[in-house]
């Protein structure tokens, strides 16, 4: 609630009232699936229905970024949405990177399904043949995400996995080294179609992490760290309240340095861009928001690591810092499909421990 309290304050002094007043309505609307989805069910399987149909989407979204990628055509040929680049795969973001933190949260989403299926009075073969059903469109994601050539997208990935898998490790108890089987499977999966492809051009995006490593300025190729640059100028004119929510790329211009190209809109950092939309205390509020949903995650984990519902936490909970990680260097959160699925994820690791 702080976070939207002070983000809202900032609508007074906007420097364009007209793009905040919009940018906040859709704030709100995506923000109450946070609070709806933390109102106790009848059913606490209902909750984890409702994310069954969010991983699922993800795996349609996936389904759909693949078959555009192998026909090379746009199958929703409509106005508003941009002719994806064929040589990576966007779904109907029109954006890899997007997309890449998009199928990130649906990978993690699907984990944590596997790790809630209980089947406390199902033999043991039936319980692990559910789960193993969940692999194949963990597959299919992974091919999508891999062919997002999403490097941001790429490295979020594996720190999410290595934080799941220490979580497991640090908590093994009998049953919970067969989870990563259904991990194991899904890459297995996926390197079953991705081994029928041309892999010269992955190869090729492979390479410039060498580059990277070289030049680190390469990590900035489309101009990030001179973006940086400007958007931290902003946030020292304006630290309290911003330039106003949804006004960056209405504040830019005037920080633009030289060697920018116009038409930037976006920080390409969602920590910065919020201290500069909306002021440092409500980049400080949505830190203390997410610090007190990790908190909520980790105190059932530590109370309960044998429950399911630890178990699916610890999978949330890495997806969710998995695009946290990637938003140093996108603003993936600034699409609203992915706020949206955050801050469900969010609610879940939040309801976890009362069984809501």
């Amino acid at each position: 609630m702080g976070f939207l309290t002070w983000v809202t304050l900032s609508y007074p002094g906007s420097i364009c009232q007209e793009s905040t007043f919009f940018e906040l309505f859709r704030l709100y609307a995506v923000g109450a699936v946070f609070f709806l989805v933390t109102i106790p069910f009848e059913n606490r399987w209902e909750k984890w229905a409702l994310a069954l149909g969010v991983f699922l989407l993800g795996a349609a979204e996936a389904v759909f970024g693949l078959t555009e990628y192998a026909s090379g055509q746009q199958l929703l040929a409509f106005s508003f949405l941009p002719a994806p680049p064929f040589q990576r795969v966007t779904g109907t973001f029109g954006n890899p990177n997007h997309f890449a933190a998009f199928l990130n949260m649906s990978f993690f989403l699907g984990l944590a399904l596997v790790s809630a299926v209980r089947g406390v009075n199902m033999p043991v073969e039936e319980r692990w043949a559910q789960k193993a059903i969940f692999a194949l469109p963990l597959g299919i994601i992974l091919v999508a995400l891999v062919l997002t050539l999403s490097r941001g997208g790429w490295v979020s990935f594996a720190a999410g996995i290595m934080v799941w898998l220490w979580q497991l490790w640090r908590h093994r108890r009998p049953g919970l080294s067969r989870i990563p089987l259904v991990a194991a499977l899904a890459l297995a999966v996926s390197l079953v179609f991705i081994a029928r492809l041309d892999l010269s051009f992955l190869e090729q995006r492979l390479e410039t992490f060498g580059e990277i490593y070289e030049r680190p300025e390469e990590l900035t190729g489309d101009g990030r760290l001179a973006i940086w640059k400007s958007t931290i100028k902003m946030i020292a004119d304006r630290p309290l309240f911003g330039t106003g929510w949804g006004t960056y790329r209405w504040a830019f211009p005037a920080y633009r340095q030289d060697n920018l190209f116009f038409g930037v809109q976006f920080a390409h950092n969602d920590y910065l861009q919020i201290a500069a939309e909306a002021g440092i205390p409500a980049l400080l509020f949505f830190l203390v928001f997410v610090g007190s949903v990790f908190r909520e995650g980790f105190r059932v984990i530590r109370r309960r690591p044998e429950d399911s519902g630890a178990r699916a936490a610890m999978a949330v909970g890495s997806g969710m810092f998995a695009v946290l990680l990637h938003e140093f260097v996108d603003f993936g959160l600034m699409v609203p499909a992915n706020l949206m699925v955050f801050f469900l994820m969010a609610a879940v690791l939040v309801c976890v421990e009362d069984g809501r």
